[in-house]
């Protein structure tokens, strides 16, 4: 999910809500193709909603699990 109607290199208008963390639930205002770049340098395209009150990019990591990429990360 982003609020940066920029980041699309597709991208297709339709209205509907999705309920966030916090129980607040959010208008998306469509959904596009968006490019993000890996630090090995390679360049994966994923489906994302555009949501215009959102303050942070948003990527769910089942989401990329199911595109078939791996997630690894460190906790302090």
């Amino acid at each position: 999910m982003t609020c940066n109607h920029d980041l699309f290199d597709s991208f297709n208008e339709w209205d509907s809500t999705v309920k966030m963390g916090d129980d607040r639930v959010s208008i998306i205002k469509g959904s596009g193709m968006v490019q993000i770049k890996m630090h090995n340098g390679m360049v994966r395209k994923l489906d994302c909603w555009f949501i215009i009150e959102l303050q942070n990019n948003l990527i769910y990591i089942g989401t990329l699990a199911n595109d078939g990429l791996k997630y690894s990360g460190k906790g302090d």
